[in-house]
C-alpha cells in the first residue's frame, strides 16, 4: 500500500469515528412516550438505538447496512483530498500526476464534493446565520445536507433595512470573499500549478 492511501485510510477512520460519536438525531415522534429511537453517525444513521422508556425492556441495538456504507463512502470522499493537499503542502510531492486515471478522476469528483460541502456551509452558517446573529436574530436554524444542499431560517432580526439586507445578501458576500481569499493561498503555495497540469493530462 503507498504511503497516500495509508494516510487517506487514515483520515478515513478518524473521521468515521468523530461523526459516529458527535453526530446523532432522534428519529422517534415527540409525541410517542413510550419509546426513544435514536441514529447515530452521519450523514445516515446508521447505528440505531431503541430505548423502552414506559416498558422495562433492555435497549435495543441496530446496525442499518445501507446507512453504513453511505457513511463509509462519504468520509472517504472527504479524506481523499484532503490527504492530498497535506501530503503535497508537506512534501511537495506530484502525486496527482503520478496516479493513474482512475485516482485523478476520483480526486476530482472529491474534491468538487468537498468544495460544495464547504461551499455551503460558508454560505448558510458564515453569511446568513452570522448575519442574523450579528443584528440580533433572537433564532437561528441552519441545516447542511450531505447533498451539498442546505437552508437558514432567523426570527427577530433589526428591521432596519441595511440589517435585512445584510442578512439576505450576507450568504453571496461571504462565499465570495472566502473564494477569493482561498484563491490567494492556492496560488500562493503553487497548488494551481499542479492542478492545471493535472486537468491537461485528463
Amino acid at each position: 500500500m503507498k504511503p497516500y492511501w495509508k494516510i487517506i485510510l487514515y483520515i478515513s477512520i478518524s473521521a468515521f469515528i468523530f461523526t459516529f460519536i458527535t453526530f446523532f438525531s432522534t428519529v422517534s415522534a415527540p409525541s410517542i412516550i413510550s419509546l426513544k429511537i435514536t441514529r447515530y453517525g452521519y450523514p445516515l444513521g446508521w447505528f440505531e438505538v431503541v430505548i423502552y422508556t414506559v416498558a422495562k425492556l433492555p435497549p435495543r441495538y441496530t446496525v442499518i447496512p445501507v446507512n453504513l456504507l453511505v457513511d463509509i463512502f462519504f468520509t472517504l470522499i472527504l479524506s481523499f483530498p484532503l490527504t492530498f493537499l497535506i501530503l503535497n503542502f508537506h512534501s511537495n510531492s506530484n502525486i496527482l500526476l503520478e496516479g493513474s486515471i482512475y485516482f485523478k478522476i476520483f480526486f476530482t469528483f472529491s474534491t468538487i464534493y468537498l468544495s460544495r460541502l464547504v461551499s455551503c456551509f460558508v454560505h448558510e452558517v458564515l453569511g446568513h446565520a452570522l448575519w442574523a446573529w450579528i443584528f440580533g436574530a433572537e433564532k437561528i436554524w441552519f441545516n447542511i445536507s450531505w447533498m451539498g444542499f442546505g437552508w437558514c431560517r432567523w426570527i427577530g432580526v433589526d428591521n432596519a433595512f441595511n440589517a435585512k439586507l445584510m442578512v439576505i445578501a450576507g450568504g453571496i458576500i461571504d462565499t465570495f470573499i472566502i473564494g477569493f481569499l482561498l484563491l490567494i493561498i492556492l496560488f500562493k503555495c503553487n497548488v494551481m500549478k499542479v492542478l492545471s497540469a493535472h486537468y491537461i493530462l485528463l
